[in-house]
């Protein structure tokens, strides 16, 4: 059985895109022991209500033992909070960031009243979570689920929903963030079982993950659903740029690109949908334990294919009032 399970873990690492860069540097700035003495002090330095918070959080929530990693990554980062570097590092509609490069990484929490105004109150807990899960070697970038540039779509959804689920209490507003994502994960969470999906996430461990969901399809579907969220990932993020160029920028729509894009999500959409069926309906002969899943989850698809209508009308919305106003592309 254990080789079995190392032989799966081979073939999975193989399988795993690997990164063209080194980042030994930064690896050994990360991995090397922090003294808590030391710990104590660069806590105070900082002064920031957000860490504090994060931690308490963390600590109420029985998860300290992931604290361990979270320090070692925090001492060894550069937390940025001059309010023009924030304009300067982040894109007009983020209000946090983590940065990684090759010889350091940045983290940005916001400035508080920016998110308040633009009600982003929880993005800082988000950024945390992605600094507490980050571990760096000279192949890859683990970061949660993600491993370098894939599973970022899995990654970005599993943190924003255990952002909402454990630190909502912390911010009265804010904005609703990966939304496909956050349901993805959510349903793979119900599959494999929280628990499990949440210290999987902790550890950084894509790979462990990859083997709970092999149990119920072929190795190939795995990578084909989690390659199937980038994909959408990455369209969607399209589209949010395609739109703010017509927002910000004022050019012209073109309905066939903005058709082109809901085509291609949706036909992604309905394909991630139909594997986590399959794979929920799969677990479900095993196990011989009978569950709402599908019910639940179709009624949730059929209000995301509702809100898709209503922002293909938004977009003809916009390209009529941008032709009567006389924009050019």
């Amino acid at each position: 059985m254990i080789d079995n399970l190392k032989k799966s873990k081979d073939l999975i690492e193989k399988k795993l895109p690997v990164n063209d860069i080194d980042y030994t540097i930064l690896c050994k700035k990360f991995n090397r022991k922090f003294n808590k003495e030391k710990l104590n002090r660069l806590l105070k330095s900082i002064n920031n209500t957000y860490i504090y918070n994060f931690i308490d959080v963390i600590k109420s929530i029985d998860k300290s033992k992931y604290l361990d990693n979270f320090y070692s990554n925090l001492f060894n980062s550069k937390i940025i909070k001059n309010r023009l570097l924030h304009k300067i590092l982040l894109d007009k509609e983020d209000f946090g960031e983590n940065i990684i490069t090759k010889r350091n990484n940045y983290i940005i929490l916001g400035n508080t009243k920016d998110l308040e105004e633009n009600d982003a109150e929880l993005t800082p807990y988000h950024e945390l979570l992605h600094l507490s899960t980050t571990k760096i070697d000279n192949k890859a970038i683990r970061i949660g689920f993600q491993y370098n540039d894939f599973a970022v779509g899995l990654n970005e959804g599993y943190t924003e929903l255990l952002t909402k689920r454990y630190f909502s209490k912390l911010g009265k507003k804010d904005f609703n963030a990966y939304i496909h994502f956050k349901w993805f994960s959510n349903m793979l969470e119900e599959i494999i079982g929280k628990d499990i999906f949440e210290d999987l996430y902790f550890n950084s461990n894509i790979v462990e993950l990859i083997i709970e969901i092999e149990k119920y399809i072929s190795r190939e579907k795995v990578f084909n659903l989690i390659e199937d969220m980038d994909l959408l990932f990455n369209s969607e993020s399209e589209l949010y740029d395609y739109e703010k160029r017509f927002l910000y920028l004022k050019e012209q729509l073109d309905s066939n690109e903005i058709d082109n894009y809901f085509d291609i999500n949706r036909e992604l959409l309905n394909r991630i949908y139909n594997t986590f069926i399959e794979i929920n309906e799969n677990k479900e002969k095993i196990t011989g334990n009978k569950s709402d899943f599908k019910e639940k989850n179709s009624k949730i698809k059929n209000d995301y294919d509702h809100e898709e209508e209503l922002y293909r009308e938004y977009f003809k919305d916009e390209k009529n009032s941008t032709k009567k106003r006389g924009i050019k592309k």
